[in-house]
This record gives C-alpha cells, sequence and structure tokens, in this order.
C-alpha cells in the first residue's frame, strides 16, 4: 500500500464552458480532493467565487511563468493559441509537469499521447511508466463516435464509417452560445401566434444566423473540400487506435444547446446478425444505453445531456446492402467529448505518481 502524497495540478482556463465541467467533475468524483489546486485565469478572480473539494484553492494569472512552473500537474482549456505559446515557454525553462490539453494544437503531434481510457488505458499506462508528460484530448466528435462503436471496433469488423454529425451550439464556445441565446431573445418581439407565417417569414428575414437553422461548416475548408473538423476523425481515430481507422464525416452545426449527435453508415467486413450487432455495441463500454425503437424520446440530446450515456438507437440494417448498418448516437460534447478524458487522465497520473511513491511522503519532483 502507499500513502497519497499531495500534489500541485494547475487548471488553465477554468472559467470557460470546458472548464467549468471539468471543475464540476473533479468535485463529483473527489478527484482532487487531496491536492492543492491552483486556478489560473487572465483575469484577477476573488478567491470566494468557486467552491472546490480540495486540500487549497489558489488563483492566479494565467501568464505567471513561475506560478505555472510550480505545478505537477496543469489541465489546459484556454485553446490552441495559448498552448503554441505558453507550454514551449515551459518547456524551454526547464519545467518536466505533466501538460493535458483540451485543445487541437498537439493532437498530431508525434511527441503528444490522445488519451480517451475506456479505449486506450493500455496505451496511457504504458505511456505514463515511459515518462511521457504531455496527452492531449481527442476532438469531441471524435470521442464520442469512437466511444459509441467500440463494442464492434473491439469485434473488429468495421471497414469503413460514414457520420454526419449534428453539433450543438455549445460546442463553438461561449461566444457563440451567449449570441444564440441573445438572438433567441430578440426574436421572441417577432414572434406573432395569430400568424403563424408572417411570424415565419420575419424570422427568417432577421437573418438570425444561428436561431433557425444549421450550418453545414465546423471549422474551415480545406484544401480538398472537407472541413478541418471533417478530417479530424480520422487522423485522430488512426493515432487512437494504433492502426488506420478510415472514418468519412460531413458536420453540420444545428442549433441545440449541449450535446452533439451523430448518424452513422458502418460498412461492415460481412452480414452479421443485427442481434450480435446490438449486443457488441451494448458491451463496449459501461456508458452504452441502447434505445429502442419504442423510445424516441430518449435518442434525443435533452436526456443525455449533463450525463456520460453515449446513446445509440436506430439500429438497422440498410435495405439494399446487408453488410452496411445505420445508427444514431448522441453524447454530450462537454464531458466526454472534453472535460473527461483529461479528469480520469488527471487521475491517473496523480495515481501512477502515488505508486512511484511507494510508502515514501515526499513528494515526486516533476517541475525540476
Amino acid at each position: 500500500m502507499y500513502k497519497n502524497s499531495s500534489f500541485k495540478v494547475g487548471i488553465i482556463g477554468w472559467r470557460g464552458m470546458v472548464g467549468q465541467v471539468l471543475l464540476e467533475r473533479f468535485n463529483a468524483t473527489n478527484g482532487l480532493i487531496n491536492q492543492a489546486i491552483f486556478l489560473f485565469s487572465s483575469q484577477t478572480i476573488d478567491a470566494t467565487s468557486i467552491s472546490l473539494n480540495a486540500k487549497t484553492v489558489s488563483f492566479e494569472r494565467s501568464d505567471d511563468i513561475i506560478a505555472l512552473g510550480q505545478c505537477d500537474i496543469l489541465i489546459s482549456c484556454q485553446g490552441s493559441a495559448y498552448t503554441q505559446h505558453m507550454l514551449p515557454v515551459l518547456r524551454q525553462q526547464g519545467w518536466h509537469g505533466y501538460w493535458l490539453d483540451a485543445a487541437s494544437h498537439l493532437r498530431l503531434d508525434s511527441k503528444t499521447l490522445l488519451v480517451l481510457d475506456p479505449i486506450n488505458q493500455v496505451s496511457i499506462e504504458s505511456a505514463l511508466m515511459n515518462n511521457q508528460k504531455t496527452f492531449v484530448g481527442p476532438n469531441c466528435c471524435t470521442s464520442l463516435l469512437l466511444l459509441a462503436l467500440q463494442g464492434l471496433y473491439d469485434k473488429d469488423i468495421i471497414q469503413h464509417v460514414d457520420t454526419h454529425t449534428y453539433q450543438a451550439i455549445s460546442g463553438a464556445g461561449s461566444t457563440q452560445l451567449k449570441n444564440y441565446l441573445t438572438q433567441i431573445h430578440a426574436a421572441s418581439t417577432d414572434i406573432n401566434l395569430d400568424n403563424i407565417i408572417q411570424t415565419c417569414n420575419q424570422l427568417e428575414k432577421n437573418n438570425h444566423s444561428l436561431l433557425n437553422n444549421v450550418i453545414p461548416w465546423v471549422d474551415v475548408l480545406s484544401d480538398h473540400g472537407a472541413t478541418k473538423e471533417e478530417l479530424k476523425f480520422a487522423k485522430e481515430a488512426t493515432k487512437i487506435h494504433g492502426k488506420e481507422t478510415p472514418i468519412s464525416a460531413t458536420c453540420v452545426r444545428v442549433n441545440a444547446l449541449r450535446c452533439h449527435s451523430q448518424s452513422i453508415t458502418l460498412t461492415l467486413n460481412k452480414n452479421h446478425p443485427l442481434d450480435d450487432i446490438k449486443h457488441w455495441l451494448s458491451h463496449g463500454n459501461t456508458w452504452i444505453k441502447l434505445i429502442d425503437d419504442d423510445a424516441p424520446e430518449l435518442l434525443s440530446p435533452k436526456p443525455i445531456s449533463n450525463t456520460l450515456d453515449i446513446a445509440v438507437g436506430r439500429i438497422r440494417q440498410d435495405s439494399y446492402r446487408p453488410n452496411v448498418i445505420h445508427l444514431f448516437t448522441i453524447g454530450d460534447q462537454l464531458l466526454w467529448g472534453a472535460a473527461e478524458p483529461l479528469v480520469r487522465t488527471c487521475q491517473m497520473i496523480l495515481t501512477h505518481l502515488n505508486q512511484a511513491l511507494g510508502t515514501k511522503t515526499d513528494q515526486v519532483d516533476c517541475v525540476k
């Protein structure tokens, strides 16, 4: 047995949506209860504004290199630009701590590991044993898709995946979500229930960019006509699985508040009985919830929001191609799609550090 020691954990960008969900999960799991927590922000924060289950909580500025460098673990929800600037500075100044990141900047870097522990826990543990220090969460839709299909990937029967995503406004960030809520408020003055046609015409005329709309452009276009969001699926899935994982995608922004949905078409290696498909899907991981066709109200974002459930339904065989399966899946992109892999990896790192200590009570020297 080993004695749990206190380590210094810094959370950067904790005031944003992903950061807030990250703190909620740490509180719910008591994952930081023995640790000294540093909350880094670009603004000075009143220390009474947050309650966190931790040994101590300190508030620091996100540009304070000295304070950052004192942490054993840093978790960044601040975005790619921050990572691109700050991490090299820290490393150059001799910081050897663990860096966990929600942003895309380092995902395909050969020196980083994408973390989604229900799928690649062994790889994470091996990386820790090999003294790897940089870990990054995958793209939100990639994580949710791989978790939904884990049972079939484990059977090695998938030849190709074609997914169409319906991504919530909150996935675009807090500014876009605030704009959307503002548009809802503004549009209420145009609603006339006695004349529905006139109301619809008025709302469309006002050109509310998010309200009453779908936008088939998530991220920017690449040279090949796909958006960068769409190209992330195959690249990141291949890195997580350690082998080529073909995935084609069309990503659409819809005006749901939270949770990303995906309509998926699977090409399998042969015609498998549908009952077997459902059985394998349901046993992929603990969080899969198969939804029967007679409970359509459960296959929507609202019952999945703010849970770790991965809903999978509309499972059916293609009418013309017996080796092709269609299904629909929903997951909370702020949880499994962003915060949860970082929370769980942080806990794995803390366990690794404590195991490295053995029966010692002195702190592992990560920062020098």
